[in-house]
């Protein structure tokens, strides 16, 4: 994860993904902004919420 965000970058991540991604978001030094486990609800309201702001990435484990 480090090779791929930088501090600048804001990531959206389901809240039941591996301690290792908790683990490269934080080495990576990005904002981390979870959402509830495969809810798409809530994924939505945090892309809402940063709308506009820097380009993000999300992660579901349940799609991988």
């Amino acid at each position: 994860m480090t090779a791929l965000f930088n501090p600048e970058d804001h990531i959206l991540y389901d809240i039941d993904v591996h301690a290792s991604m908790h683990d490269g978001m934080r080495l990576s030094r990005a904002q981390a902004f979870a959402f509830r486990h495969n809810d798409l609800n809530s994924l939505e309201a945090k892309l809402k919420t940063r709308r506009g702001k820097t380009p993000m990435s999300a992660w579901n484990p349940s799609t991988q």
